[in-house]
């Protein structure tokens, strides 16, 4: 007998992004809202610091990241994202 674990994604996002700026404000990246009740993603250069941003309805949410001496160098970055709202876990035996 076999017992068999899958974790099932829900609602999630996974993705790597490499850039090189020496802006200190800007969008990076965007996909979404075609009005206030819609999902969104965004990844954005404020102050030079690199804030992700992302909505699943209708709260916002910001995750900023501080790097000492900014991303805004000239010099190649990179930025890993991962998040993940819910998992569903499904188990059987075999």
């Amino acid at each position: 007998m076999c017992n068999y674990e899958c974790k099932i994604l829900i609602y999630g996002i996974v993705f790597y992004y490499r850039f090189a700026t020496q802006e200190r404000n800007g969008l990076l990246l965007y996909n979404g809202r075609y009005n206030e009740m819609h999902d969104f993603i965004a990844l954005e250069l404020i102050d030079g610091q690199v804030q992700f941003s992302f909505s699943l309805g209708t709260d916002i949410t910001r995750v900023q990241v501080s790097v000492p001496g900014g991303v805004s160098d000239g010099n190649f970055h990179e930025v890993f994202i991962s998040y993940v709202n819910r998992v569903s876990t499904n188990t059987w035996k075999n």
